[in-house]
């Protein structure tokens, strides 16, 4: 496809986005109540069924109230209409494991803790921009996990009051680790106190979720101290916000020991053993898997670069992802 083609398909993306978005924000001209209806080629609704061809989709004060064949789905005479003959609309991506800052490019880790350690005004001017980047690729709910200088929830309030474009926020805030912690930095912590007033702090600025990491130290250990852990979960649930742990390593007690705390959800969970699920199971706990970190490929700059230029299709990213992955695990056949 042409850049010029390119760049129209990403056009029409960007304008139903931003139709859909501002018929639910603050921002919405619109009557109260005006509707929009989507008028497709396909309509993929992720239900089983096979896709609705020539599908409508109506939207209502930023909800969905009608999916069906235009023959069957009025279209409201007041509706603002988008005509998409030669596109597939399907429902927005959920993002579970998100971090608006951070974007593994040139640097590695260095790259990393340059983006971390900027002045805050700096970062946000990242953050806006790829919270964008992620509203106009189809991402339309992100659940943050561990966010500096509450980045996160700022931007959740301003896309909610319809001052920035991006995707619907679930905000955690910065993340909590102890001492020499995964990402502690200079702000990790010690004791139980110290734990339980980091989490109302927290949720005090508006968290929806709080986000721990820690990594296995041992067969039997992970970083954080089995009270600390427990008091941080403990705190959160008491104040109805829920947990959620990075944990990792080469035994999986990071994630035992996160599980039998009490720990609401799993982030990476590696290694996730059929012990640890049946913990997890017998627990209720959920995880979000992030299945890269079982790979160990990192974006490289081409990869920046293709996803900045925006591709036409997702059969161009499919096939261009396919050959990255295929080239790292050849390169690192030790990963396998």
């Amino acid at each position: 496809m042409s850049a010029r083609r390119a760049r129209a398909a990403r056009g029409v993306l960007a304008t139903t986005l931003a139709a859909i978005a501002a018929m639910g924000g603050a921002a919405a001209e619109q009557p109260s109540g005006a509707a929009l209806a989507i008028r497709a080629a396909r309509v993929f609704t992720a239900t089983g069924l096979p896709p609705i061809a020539d599908g409508v989709v109506i939207v209502r004060a930023g909800r969905i109230v009608a999916v069906g064949p235009r023959a069957s789905v009025p279209i409201p005479v007041e509706a603002t209409v988008v005509e998409l003959p030669n596109h597939t609309v399907l429902p927005g991506l959920i993002d579970t494991h998100s971090h608006f800052l951070n974007r593994y490019a040139a640097g590695g880790v260095l790259g990393l803790e340059a983006q971390r350690a900027a002045p805050p005004n700096v970062q946000m001017v990242s953050v806006v921009r790829n919270a964008r980047v992620q509203f106009l690729s189809g991402v339309t709910t992100v659940r943050q996990t561990g966010e500096p200088n509450y980045n996160d929830i700022l931007m959740r309030d301003a896309i909610a009051a319809g001052t920035l474009v991006g995707p619907r926020v679930v905000a955690s805030g910065p993340l909590i680790t102890s001492t020499g912690g995964h990402g502690a930095g200079e702000h990790g912590l010690d004791g139980e106190d110290a734990f339980r007033r980091a989490v109302r702090e927290r949720v005090k600025r508006g968290a929806e979720w709080i986000k721990l990491t820690q990594l296995d130290v041992s067969p039997d250990a992970a970083q954080i101290s089995p009270t600390e852990i427990r008091a941080a979960i403990d705190e959160a649930h008491r104040l109805g916000v829920k947990v959620t742990v990075h944990a990792t390593g080469r035994w999986g007690s990071a994630i035992r020991t996160a599980v039998e705390a009490g720990a609401d959800n799993i982030e990476h969970a590696r290694p996730l053993t059929p012990a640890l699920l049946a913990l997890m199971l017998k627990r209720g706990t959920t995880a979000s898997l992030t299945p890269i970190v079982y790979i160990g490929w990192r974006p490289t700059p081409r990869t920046w670069q293709v996803m900045d230029a925006g591709v036409s299709n997702a059969e161009e990213w499919i096939n261009y992802m396919a050959k990255e992955i295929a080239d790292y695990r050849a390169a690192h056949p030790a990963n396998e």
